[in-house]
């Protein structure tokens, strides 16, 4: 009874330290607030070409981007245009990110989102799947928008009218109304 009972406790040691070396990690929980204020700049982007990918098996990730992640390759890369800047300097009006053309949907969670759309939760953290001649609301921080792990910093949205897109360009109008607040401290 007693070595069933110590396998248990060894088993139940070894799949809890997996777990843990698996989970996503960043610098702190962003609050869609501070999503809002922390990127350098919001643009809403188009999604027109980006490179082929090569999968050993229909699931994710391709081979580029198992290459990416293990520091022996520059990853699939994917080609936007600019429609327009919401926050932040004038930006390029045609831009590649580290990103692939395999899509795993749009996020169906309530506006304002929490998390990020399922790309993000298939174990890479951040959400690389974008779909061709899809619009993308991509908050950018050094460039890129995979910053705040596991959040909804390069959402697809549907048109103008986008709830997503509406709430973050409410957000943005309000937050720059604000007097700006020392950092880690709150308004008493």
């Amino acid at each position: 009874m007693q070595t069933n009972l110590r396998m248990l406790i060894v088993v139940a040691a070894l799949l809890r330290s997996s777990l843990d070396a698996t989970a996503c990690t960043s610098a702190g929980h962003h609050t869609n607030d501070e999503l809002i204020r922390d990127a350098e700049a919001i643009v809403l982007a188009k999604v027109v070409g980006g490179t082929l990918e090569h999968f050993e098996n229909p699931n994710w990730p391709s081979i580029e981007m198992t290459q990416f992640h293990d520091g022996v390759g520059p990853g699939a890369q994917v080609t936007f245009e600019l429609i327009r800047t919401l926050k932040g300097a004038p930006f390029a009006t045609r831009f590649e990110l580290l990103g692939s053309l395999k899509y795993f949907g749009s996020n169906k969670e309530s506006v304002p989102y929490k998390l990020a759309r399922p790309g993000a939760q298939r174990g890479m953290c951040f959400a690389y799947d974008y779909k061709l001649n899809g619009t993308f609301l991509l908050f950018l921080k050094n460039g890129s928008p995979y910053w705040s792990a596991v959040r909804p910093t390069n959402e697809e949205v549907f048109g103008p009218r986008d709830k997503w897109l509406t709430w973050v360009e409410s957000r943005i109008r309000q937050i720059s109304r604000r007097p700006a607040e020392p950092r880690g401290e709150k308004a008493k």
